[in-house]
């Protein structure tokens, strides 16, 4: 890396340039089943996108550094295939959160180096992320579905699969051995710890799993769709629904204990 840029660490000068290498896939990969105005979009966003992998490479001397890691291989794949699916409305979720994602990163990213040659190239990276977000969001005339209620359908869930596992967490241990879119959406995230029970479960195990797996991924859409940081957010559902099971698992025992609740 060259000296000039030097104050900025050479994890963060992976992450920028990784950052916006995944930006231009995913927005070719799109632009592939794409159409009307949103291939305009598309063309737009390609080649301002491929101006920054090249600035980013040629400011910390990662020319180099051309291949997404696994991390970022996977999360294309989803996105792409979650496109692919729904179509334009999809395609127009997807380009606001990464929009939104690259314009708060950046501005993090000025707000510590502003002082510095990272702060100076930020800001002419950050006038395109601006323009980029005034274009996504003023053309939503197009979508079909209103981004809130994709939003609204996981935050449904997640609500569902936290309140749902207490619940069932509550049951093993008393039992032992042994708005219309949120709503819908909380039935369908109260399935899923409910489930191994239907099926037979004779411990809480099978439901811990299920729902953890689940939660970590519906956490990570929530954190994505919002413009939120995913780890933080999945860490703080982890531990909030730790904190329930915990609880309810307490309160079962406690119902035992006092009441000979038994099977």
């Amino acid at each position: 890396m060259p000296s000039t840029p030097g104050a900025a660490p050479d994890r963060l000068a992976r992450q920028l340039v990784l950052d916006e290498i995944f930006d231009v896939s995913l927005y070719r990969a799109l632009r592939r089943v794409a159409k009307g105005d949103l291939v305009r979009m598309l063309d737009e966003l390609i080649g301002v996108e491929t101006r920054h992998v090249a600035f980013w490479q040629e400011f910390f001397g990662l020319e180099s550094l051309q291949t997404l890691d696994l991390g970022r291989r996977l999360k294309l794949g989803v996105l792409r295939g979650a496109c692919r699916l729904f179509g334009a409305s999809a395609i127009n979720v997807v380009l606001e959160a990464i929009e939104v994602h690259g314009v708060r990163k950046y501005l993090r990213v000025w707000e510590h180096y502003k002082d510095g040659p990272l702060g100076t190239a930020v800001r002419g990276i950050l006038d395109d992320e601006f323009r980029h977000e005034d274009m996504i969001v003023t053309g939503d005339a197009e979508r079909r579905v209103n981004p809130d209620t994709v939003r609204n359908i996981f935050l449904g869930l997640n609500d569902g699969l936290v309140e749902i596992l207490g619940a069932v967490s509550g049951f093993f241990a008393a039992f032992g051995s042994s708005a219309a879119v949120v709503g819908l959406a909380y039935a369908a995230g109260a399935m899923v710890p409910v489930l191994p029970v239907l099926f037979g479960a004779g411990s809480m195990l099978p439901t811990v799993l299920s729902a953890g797996a689940t939660i970590v991924v519906v956490s990570a859409i929530v954190a994505f769709l919002s413009g939120m940081d995913v780890r933080r957010r999945i860490g703080l559902n982890l531990v909030i629904t730790a904190m329930a099971v915990v609880v309810t698992y307490s309160i079962g025992l406690v119902a035992k204990a006092a009441w000979g609740v038994s099977v």
